[in-house]
Order: C-alpha cells, then structure tokens, then sequence
C-alpha cells in the first residue's frame, strides 16, 4: 500500500518538474538514486513549505526502507519455518537469530570494511558521464583523509612524547584504564534521568 501511495507521489513531482521546466516527463526522470537524491529534492525545494514537504518525503523513503526490510525477512523467516518445524515452536529465538545475523553483516557497511572495500575498489568519481578532474579527486581525498589522520596521528604523538621506554609507553598505551570516579559520575548522570 505505501509502494501505491508513492507512487503517486512520484508522478505527480515529475509532472510537476515537467509543467515547470517546460521539459518532457522522459528529459526530466532519471534512473537509480539519482531520481530520489537529485531529481525530488530539487522539485521539493520549488515547493511552498519546502522543509515541511522535504521531512515528509524523506520520512515516507524511511517507512519504504523498512516495509521492505520487513517484508523480506517475513518471506525468509516463513519460508524457512515451513521447511524446518522445529523453527516454527521456536520462532522468537529464530527471529532474534536472523536479526543478529542482519546486524552483523550490516557492520560490515559501517566499519572498517566498507573503508577498505572503498579504497580496493576506487574508482574516480563521476556523475551521470561527467568525470570529475584529478584536482577535485585530490581535494576531496584531502578533505577525508585530514579527519581519518588525526586519530593515528595523535596516538603516534603520545607515544612519542611520553616518557620511558618503547617497552613502557607500548604497555602504557595498551592497557585499558579504569578511572572510577569518571565511571561513577557518567552512570549517576544517566540515571539521574
């Protein structure tokens, strides 16, 4: 039903983008991510209430990206179930299983993989069949490396400037210090609450 309902939305934007371009529906849509990220937005803005408008596009891509989501793993989660009947009289423990399975393989999007992923597999960055020149690359890796370097940056400082042995500052650094009073006055602040 919310798959319907956008639809409605959709078209309506893009003949609205059509009427006020003097464009063409098929010169105006676009394919993939560019048409929600791009192409909406910009017709959004052009809209009296644009902010309101905007938080309820955004809001309803939100509420498709779960009924998705939850749609396919209810197709997983019965088919599996009608083949195995055990699952069936342990179908909570299943869920809660198939979950964790989701979160750790979503990890792998916000960790470090995706970083290593990115760096494998780069390529230069393009938009539509314009390539961007090698100075706008640069600069961009510039800009995302000045934030990832401080953090080794800074530890390779503190180990530097503490004094003692390699041996020393290395077991310093490496262990894990537990400062009580630190610990007790952040868990009487959140529980203050």
């Amino acid at each position: 039903m919310t798959s319907f309902f956008s639809g409605f939305v959709i078209f309506m934007i893009l003949g609205y983008m059509s009427q006020h371009s003097n464009l063409p529906i098929s010169e105006v849509a676009t394919q993939g991510p560019g048409l929600v990220f791009v192409v909406y937005p910009e017709a959004i803005a052009t809209l009296p209430g644009a902010t309101f408008w905007a938080l309820i596009f955004f809001l309803m891509l939100l509420t498709l990206g779960l009924d998705s989501s939850f749609g396919g793993s209810e197709a997983i989660l019965t088919a599996l179930s009608d083949e195995f009947q055990w699952l069936r009289r342990h179908r909570e423990l299943f869920v809660a299983m198939l979950f964790t399975v989701y979160f750790v393989v979503g990890l792998a999007s916000c960790a470090q993989f995706n970083i290593v992923f990115g760096l494998v597999a780069y390529q230069p960055l393009k938009y539509d069949d314009y390539e961007y020149p090698w100075p706008a690359n640069f600069i961009g890796w510039c800009v995302a490396l000045s934030s990832i370097l401080c953090i080794p940056g800074f530890a390779i400082f503190g180990m530097l400037t503490t004094p003692g042995t390699f041996k020393e500052v290395r077991k310093q650094w490496l262990t894990i210090r537990r400062d009580k009073k630190t610990l007790d006055e952040f868990l009487s602040f959140f529980l203050s609450f």
